[in-house]
């Protein structure tokens, strides 16, 4: 009968083997050939087949009671084998001196035995038989074999694993009744299976008595990272597992604690914080479940948490209604394109099932997410399935109209940084803070003395409320210092901090710097001019409507005001890079959101019953999220023109049965609202809503912090910022009264 290709004879080795000969530990030859009988034989892969030949290996050398390496190690050792073998049978073909003695090597290699014990194997093996066994299988393995299995041995390895397993199962026994009452019958019970346990461990070898538990009430060991005041405040100061270990535990120590009857080890505190920040992460304000929602989204370049050189697009999807702002995730996204974000941002929503809340939609306007065709704002809107009213952030609406404004003063900048900005900031050391100089009363005309004066007492007013950053304040304080209305004994100057383009606020806060230090810089004529002018915008007109920003109750109007007041302005330059900016930007006169109108007490009676009237008129066919021009009349009168009855939808977004509820003011006398139920209601809804994007950007940068720390879990990582937006909320800041008074989850 012909030989099969498979049944042919190996080079080197012969013929494969199909099991390892028991009399001996197996040979590099035979746990060659056993492989090559299950790669070629049974067609294994190369790992399979050498798996599958320690399996068998294992079995000897566990037969000899030799301590073994783990098979990984075998497999590579196996593998390193076959690599020498295919290395040189390419080679047989040669005839030369070298490579009969490599193939003489290596046949001399195969009879030498396959080593598999572990380095310390003699050291650790107790009985000299087995010692002397390995040493002469090391020099020959045929200089003497195995026999037949050691029954007296067997019998004793059986007796020790059962006693193990009884005192096992015994130790059991003592915990489970540990947290309850133990009855005499059930102890004698425990007693009597001890003493069976002692008396059928009587062999031939000497056994130690094992020493009887006393039954009581288990201690409880402290784990103080249970509670999760402590958890959350370790994430949030963005302290490592280890760290939080000697931090705990010193603090645990000083206060008298026994620090040995703590749950306190680097893996008990990694587990303790991933518990909880999922807990937490869960919880949400009742109050997002039962109103409409504003769904904001902002996104940014970030490292890849895994460690890779790499970067990725992180997204930070929130939501607002009735007041409340929940942080839904930071999910991270393949591109930055408008329809990836809005996936990302509907994916997120359905994780949370608050899907057909949503009634508007928060954004910066940039392209990606206000295109008509691929802007994440129309896909959303699309795949929601209703009309949503885009509030467009107003801080990013007014970042754009300083930007043109400065560009056309000071000309374009290259690249990311501000040159003028970067060297004040370098010379500030040197400034003598003590000496600065206000604006002069000749730069102020007849018109504008009176705004000078108006915009102090506005100034000062607005200093006196909260706000959310710093560099807020302090731009309404350099306002305040350049108008010459601050008390000196109170001036202070922080230095100037970051400058890059993204950071929009330094243009504003940089310049008003400028003018006042401007006698200890060096400047051009160029410069000094520029400085003092949008200085001089800056203070006189910017500050108010970029402080009233986010009430979006005013924003109509003060979006006519602001045209207003630009038509009247003196600097023409200044006027058209503003004017044609911001003339993108009448989100806000759209025949939706001119509803917010309604409640803003500065439109007088007349006005608003021409609005009520208005929402009979014909809605655009297709529906304008922004105007294309201001409307004639850049006043209350024009806005009331934009009404439509489109406009009434406002009345959805900011309450369940807005419209319902709005009926019941509409069909009254405009001069009665005030007195109205419902139209208190709306618009105290309409003075919680946010009209600015700062959520989305917060998050952004909790997220910029808590990239690269804690954890590399991408669920843990999106608990994580969920965990210390929540924890920043219930403790604002660091003061004992905070501490005191606030308390997690209520």
């Amino acid at each position: 009968m012909a030989k099969t290709r498979s049944s042919a004879e190996v080079w080197l080795l012969g013929k494969g083997i199909d099991r390892l000969p028991g009399s001996h530990l197996p040979t590099n030859g035979d746990a060659l050939r056993l492989l090559m009988f299950f790669h070629i034989e049974h067609k294994l892969t190369l790992k399979e087949a050498a798996s599958s030949t320690l399996s068998h290996v294992i079995q000897l050398w566990q037969r000899a009671r030799i301590p073994h390496q783990r098979i990984d190690s075998g497999v590579r050792i196996l593998t390193k084998l076959y690599d020498d073998y295919v290395k040189l049978k390419k080679n047989r073909k040669r005839s030369n001196e070298q490579e009969k003695r490599n193939q003489e090597e290596f046949i001399s290699r195969l009879q030498c035995l396959f080593d598999f014990a572990t380095s310390d194997a003699l050291a650790t093996m107790k009985i000299e038989e087995d010692n002397q066994f390995l040493i002469k299988q090391r020099s020959n393995v045929l200089s003497c074999s195995m026999s037949g299995i050691d029954g007296t041995l067997t019998t004793k390895e059986t007796r020790k694993f059962i006693r193990q397993q009884r005192q096992r199962n015994y130790a059991e026994k003592v915990a489970s009744l540990s947290n309850t009452s133990t009855t005499a019958e059930q102890k004698m019970d425990i007693d009597s299976s001890l003493s069976l346990s002692s008396s059928t461990s009587s062999d031939e070898e000497f056994q130690t008595s094992t020493p009887v538990r006393q039954l009581g009430p288990k201690r409880r060991r402290i784990n103080i990272l249970g509670n999760p005041d402590v958890a959350g405040a370790l994430d949030r100061v963005n302290i490592p597992d280890r760290g939080a270990t000697y931090v705990v535990g010193t603090v645990a120590k000083a206060l008298g604690h026994d620090v040995s009857s703590m749950t306190l080890s680097r893996s008990s505190i990694r587990r303790s914080r991933s518990r909880n920040r999922q807990q937490q992460a869960a919880v949400e304000p009742e109050s997002i479940r039962s109103t409409p929602l504003l769904l904001h989204w902002d996104g940014k370049l970030l490292p890849d948490i895994t460690g890779r050189k790499e970067t990725v697009d992180r997204i930070a999807v929130l939501v607002t209604g009735g007041g409340e702002e929940m942080l839904l995730g930071v999910p991270k996204i393949g591109r930055g394109t408008g329809k990836q974000q809005a996936e990302a941002c509907l994916a997120t929503l359905d994780e949370w099932g608050i899907r057909q809340q949503i009634r508007g939609l928060v954004f910066d306007t940039t392209a990606s997410n206000t295109g008509s065709k691929n802007g994440a704002c129309t896909f959303i809107e699309h795949s929601l399935g209703c009309e949503m009213a885009w509030v467009a952030c107003r801080h990013h609406i007014m970042e754009l109209v300083l930007a043109s404004i400065f560009r056309a003063l000071f000309g374009p900048t290259g690249g990311p940084d501000i040159a003028l900005f970067k060297r004040f900031q370098t010379r500030w050391q040197y400034i003598d803070q003590s000496t600065y100089h206000t604006a002069s009363d000749d730069m102020f005309d007849s018109c504008s003395v009176s705004l000078r004066a108006e915009m102090v007492n506005f100034c000062k007013l607005a200093l006196e409320e909260s706000h959310p950053r710093e560099d807020y304040k302090e731009l309404i304080g350099l306002c305040l210092i350049f108008l010459g209305g601050a008390d000196p004994a109170e001036v202070s100057f922080r230095a100037p901090g970051a400058f890059h383009q993204a950071r929009w606020m330094a243009k504003a806060i940089y310049i008003l710097k400028l003018y006042l230090f401007q006698h200890q810089f060096s400047l051009t004529s160029k410069e000094k001019n520029s400085v003092k002018e949008l200085a001089l915008f800056v203070s006189l007109v910017y500050v108010r409507f970029w402080h009233e920003a986010p009430l979006g109750i005013k924003a109509p109007l003060n979006d006519m005001q602001l045209l207003e007041s630009l038509t009247n302005y003196p600097n023409r330059t200044i006027v058209k890079a503003a004017k044609d900016t911001f003339s993108r930007h009448l989100w806000y006169c759209s025949e939706m959101l001119v509803g917010l109108s309604f409640f803003d007490d500065r439109i007088e009676t007349d006005v608003r019953t021409q609005m009520v009237a208005n929402l009979q008129t014909a809605a655009s066919e297709e529906s304008v999220k922004r105007l294309d021009s201001p409307p004639e009349q850049l006043s209350a009168i024009g806005l009331a023109s934009c009404v439509t009855e489109r406009t009434a939808a406002i009345f959805d977004v900011l309450s369940l049965n807005g419209k319902m509820k709005a009926q019941n003011f509409l069909s009254k006398d405009p001069a009665e609202w005030n007195d109205d139920p419902s139209y208190q209601e709306l618009k105290t809804a309409a003075s919680k809503m946010k009209f600015v994007n700062d959520s989305a950007e917060r998050a952004i940068a909790l997220m910029t912090r808590y990239n690269s720390s804690l954890t590399k879990n991408e669920e843990q990582k999106q608990y994580l910022i969920r965990l210390v937006e929540r924890h920043r909320k219930q403790y604002p800041t660091c003061a004992k009264s905070t501490l005191l008074n606030t308390e997690l989850g209520h």
